[in-house]
């Protein structure tokens, strides 16, 4: 029975995958919405930590 090891080597292909156009628009296409929706997502963290931080300065007003 042999022994399993590790094998030390590496594996390149050397093949290039061609898109249509119709791909090329999609894949385009998502990743304009994958950015918009990033974008979206920082403008409403950013201004729930300024709701926090707003609302926080109204407590300590009011306490006075």
């Amino acid at each position: 029975m042999e022994c399993l090891r590790p094998l030390k080597c590496n594996v390149v292909v050397n093949h290039h995958v061609e898109l249509s156009e119709e791909e090329k628009k999609a894949a385009r296409e998502a990743a304009i919405k994958k950015l918009q929706e990033e974008e979206l997502a920082k403008l409403k963290k950013r201004q729930q930590a300024k709701r926090e931080n707003n609302t926080e300065v109204q407590t300590q007003l009011t306490l006075f």
